[in-house]
């Protein structure tokens, strides 16, 4: 692994042609757009890890089955405390929910720290939006899940990010 790709997280990717439609959501608002190729939705944010909890973190999610399912991003919300336009799914299928829940349990059994906070599923359009655009309903963009990854990011020619491994829906 990389020096530079030591903040990692796991996370759905949607396919190219869904990236590109929700990439559009942010097209012609203010802010620092993500770049279609960039687009995800955080499972689980892990920080830095070293290379013997970055194997740990692969065997316990090639212990996972992410369910088949889809989401349906219906509308935009903002984060005015730190200037995040997001993409929000209509609904967060029960299935997702518990595979959500059972990645954390994993990760908490296996002695990771994660947030505190209320997993919120989204994926962020813009940095630094000036505008609260969180009444937007757009046109329903579905996203059927083909997998999910670890990923990392990184501080290059703006904020990157890298799928360290893959696995596919069971």
């Amino acid at each position: 692994m990389q020096a530079e790709f030591t903040r990692t997280f796991f996370a759905l990717w949607p396919p190219p042609e869904v990236a590109a439609r929700l990439h559009a959501l942010g097209k012609n608002k203010e802010g620092l757009p993500l770049r279609a190729g960039d687009l995800h939705l955080t499972l689980a944010f892990m920080g830095d890890v070293d290379a013997e909890e970055f194997e740990c973190l692969r065997q316990i999610a090639a212990s996972l089955s992410l369910p088949r399912a889809s989401l349906r991003i219906r509308s935009l919300k903002y984060w005015p405390h730190n200037q995040i336009l997001w993409a929000a799914p209509e609904i967060w299928p029960p299935e997702l929910a518990d595979f959500v829940t059972d990645l954390h349990a994993a990760l908490t059994d296996a002695g990771f720290k994660l947030d505190v906070r209320d997993f919120v599923p989204h994926v962020t359009l813009l940095r630094k939006a000036s505008t609260d655009l969180s009444l937007e309903v757009v046109e329903p963009v579905e996203w059927p899940l083909e997998g999910w990854s670890l990923a990392a990011s990184a501080k290059s020619d703006g904020l990157r990010y890298r799928r360290l491994a893959e696995w596919a829906v069971a």
